[in-house]
């Protein structure tokens, strides 16, 4: 960062060093910093969405979000978060949409399929809810919330 203290990539990364160690205010300042020095990569997008995200800016969140995939709709990652705030606004035919965009894109995500199941179950959808919490724990064995989340729907 000293040698190039106004680039968007060293902005970019101190938001993210910043966000890791849980200084999500400081995060998304660099994260604003950035993308007023380069409004076109949809990782700092993503990366403000997810501080956003952390802090329940959940508007604000989607939106960054949004603006993200208008630079790349391909990306898994962007439709997954999407889906997470979507979800906890209480819109889970959205989430459910964003869920199975990211699977399509990246069919082995188990975190997907874990936020898929849950989306389905908050919606009543027990049986497909349980089918990818399974697929969730196939593909990872240790994820601890979604083994959690099938033995609560399946008592």
């Amino acid at each position: 960062m000293r040698k190039s203290p106004q680039t968007a990539r060293g902005h970019n990364n101190l938001g993210i060093a910043y966000k890791d160690k849980g200084l999500t205010d400081k995060a998304i300042e660099h994260y604003q910093i950035a993308l007023r020095l380069n409004p076109n990569r949809a990782e700092i997008y993503n990366n403000l969405g997810n501080a956003y995200n952390a802090v329940w800016w959940t508007d604000k969140a989607i939106e960054h979000y949004q603006s993200a995939l208008r630079l790349n709709p391909n990306r898994a990652e962007v439709h997954n978060n999407l889906g997470v705030a979507y979800e906890r606004k209480g819109l889970f035919n959205e989430a459910i949409k964003e869920f199975q965009t990211a699977l399509r894109l990246k069919p082995d995500d188990a975190s997907a399929h874990y936020n898929l199941g849950i989306a389905y179950s908050k919606k009543g959808l027990k049986n497909e809810a349980i089918a990818e919490l399974k697929t969730a724990l196939e593909i990872s064995p240790t994820f601890t919330e979604a083994r959690q989340a099938l033995e609560s729907i399946t008592k």
